[in-house]
C-alpha cells in the first residue's frame, strides 16, 4: 500500500508503518501478532494479542498492574471474550533477515501490557431452544471452549446447561483448588449439590495426576475453559470411555480435531471445519440475524434416530417373513395335501416386501426428541422380543 501511494505521488502518513513480520496464532503459546517498523523513524514494533494469562506470563511484570487478575475475571463472569495486548520495541538496525530469523519466544518475551480488548459474547438466541430439545431427548450437553471457565459458566447458565451452583477448578502452584465461583470458597468437589467447571490446567492435572478423582467428578463436568484443540479431543475420548456416543458441534478451525474425533461432528459454518465434520449445515434461521442455527443439532440427532428406527423396523419385517415361510413350508412338509401356489410366493416375497418397506422408508421422524433412543442392536432384547411377539405356534393339521 505505501509503495503504490508512493508511485502514485500521494503524501504517506507521518504514522504510517511496514509489515516486516506477520506472527500467526499458535494454539501452545494462545497468541498471535505482528512485527512492524514505522517509516518517520525506522523503529521495530512488536504488537501481540492472546488469552490474558499468556499475555501476562509473557509481559514485564512492572507493566502489570496488581488488579489485572480481577479485571480480568470479572469481563470474564460478564459474558466479555477477553484478549490481552502487548508492546515491544526491538532494535532499530535489525534487517529483514534478521526479524524473521528471531525466534518467536524472542519476539514475546519482555513486552509491555498495554491493555485488553473486550468482545461481547452475544449467545445465539436459539440456544436455550436447542438445550431444551436435547435435554428432553435425553442427551447431556456440555461446553467446551478455548473462552475463559468463567466466561463458559455464564453463557452455561444462559443456555440452561449450566444448572445447579458450580464450582470452578483451577491449578494453583501445582495444587488443584474447586473454589465456589461467586463466593471464591473451597468446596469438596465430590459435593453431588455442585456441578464444575475445569480450567485447561486443572483438566490436565486430573488427567495426569488424579483419574481416580476424574472418574468420579466427570458426570458433574459441564464446562471446560481455554482448552486447546487436543484437550477438545482428549474430552471427547473421555466420554467415549465412559461407553457414551459422543457429538460435537464447532464453527471454528480449532474444532477440527474435536469434529473428527466425535462420532458425530457437525460443523456450524462453511470455513474449514466443514471440510472434516462428518456433517455440515449452512442452513440459518431469521431469529439469529440468518446466523447459523443450533436447531441443526437435535434436529440431525432427530433424523438420525428416524433413520434406525426405520432401519431395525425393516430388518424386523424380514426376519418375521422368514419365519412365516418356515411355517409354510413345514406345514406343507407335513400334510402333502397343502401346496402353496407359486402366486403366493410371488405376492408374499416381492410384493408385499416392496409394498412394506416403501411405506416404513416414508416414515417421518417425531417433531421432538423423545427420552427413549431405538436401540441399535440387531441381537439386542428390544429387537429379539419384537420378534419373538410376532411368532405363533404351528396349527396342527386334521
Amino acid at each position: 500500500m505505501l509503495w503504490r501511494m508512493r508511485e502514485m505521488g500521494d503524501e504517506v502518513p507521518e504514522d504510517a508503518s511496514v509489515t516486516v513480520r506477520e506472527l500467526e496464532f499458535d494454539h501452545q503459546s494462545m497468541t498471535s501478532g505482528v512485527v512492524l517498523r514505522r517509516e518517520r523513524d525506522g523503529f521495530l514494533e512488536v504488537f501481540l494479542k492472546g488469552s490474558p494469562e499468556k499475555i501476562k506470563a509473557a509481559a514485564r511484570a512492572s507493566s502489570c498492574p496488581s488488579d489485572y487478575d480481577a479485571t480480568v475475571t470479572e469481563y470474564a463472569k460478564a459474558n466479555y471474550y477477553t484478549i490481552g495486548v502487548s508492546h515491544k520495541m526491538l532494535p532499530q538496525d535489525l534487517t529483514h533477515q534478521e526479524v524473521c530469523a528471531l525466534a518467536r519466544e524472542e519476539l514475546e518475551k519482555e513486552a509491555d501490557l498495554v491493555g485488553l480488548l473486550l468482545f461481547q459474547n452475544e449467545m445465539k438466541a436459539e440456544a436455550p431452544e436447542a438445550i431444551r430439545q436435547l435435554k428432553e431427548g435425553n442427551v447431556r450437553s456440555v461446553i467446551c471452549t478455548g473462552d475463559s471457565a468463567l466466561t463458559g459458566i455464564a453463557i452455561g447458565r444462559q443456555c440452561g446447561i449450566v444448572e445447579k451452583p458450580i464450582l470452578h477448578a483451577v491449578l494453583a502452584e501445582g495444587q488443584l483448588r474447586f473454589s465456589d465461583e461467586k463466593d471464591q470458597q473451597v468446596c469438596d468437589p465430590l459435593d453431588p449439590r455442585y456441578q464444575l467447571a475445569l480450567s485447561c490446567s486443572a483438566w490436565r492435572h486430573l488427567c495426569e495426576h488424579e483419574p481416580e478423582l476424574l472418574q468420579e467428578i466427570w458426570p458433574r463436568c459441564v464446562v471446560f475453559g481455554r482448552m486447546k484443540p487436543v484437550d477438545k479431543i482428549n474430552v471427547i475420548k473421555l466420554f467415549q470411555r465412559q461407553g457414551l456416543i459422543v457429538g460435537m458441534a464447532g464453527d471454528g478451525g480449532n474444532d477440527c480435531g474435536a469434529l473428527r474425533a466425535a462420532h458425530a461432528g457437525l460443523a456450524l459454518s462453511t470455513a474449514e471445519a466443514s471440510l472434516v465434520a462428518p456433517f455440515s449445515t449452512g442452513r440459518q434461521e431469521k431469529v439469529s440475524g440468518n446466523q447459523i442455527t443450533l436447531i441443526t443439532v437435535p434436529d440431525l440427532i432427530r433424523e438420525g434416530r428416524a433413520c434406525l428406527a426405520t432401519n431395525l423396523a425393516t430388518f424386523s419385517y424380514f426376519i418375521i417373513q422368514a419365519f412365516s415361510f418356515t411355517s409354510i413350508f413345514t406345514i406343507a412338509m407335513i400334510d402333502n395335501n397343502i401346496t402353496p401356489g407359486e402366486w403366493i410366493w410371488l405376492i408374499k416375497d416381492i410384493f408385499l416386501g416392496i409394498l412394506v418397506t416403501f411405506y416404513m422408508t416414508r416414515s417421518r421422524a417425531l417433531p421432538r426428541l423423545k427420552k427413549i433412543r431405538p436401540t441399535a442392536s440387531l441381537l439386542g432384547y428390544r429387537t429379539v422380543l419384537s420378534i419373538a411377539s410376532q411368532a405363533r405356534p404351528l396349527p396342527q393339521p386334521a
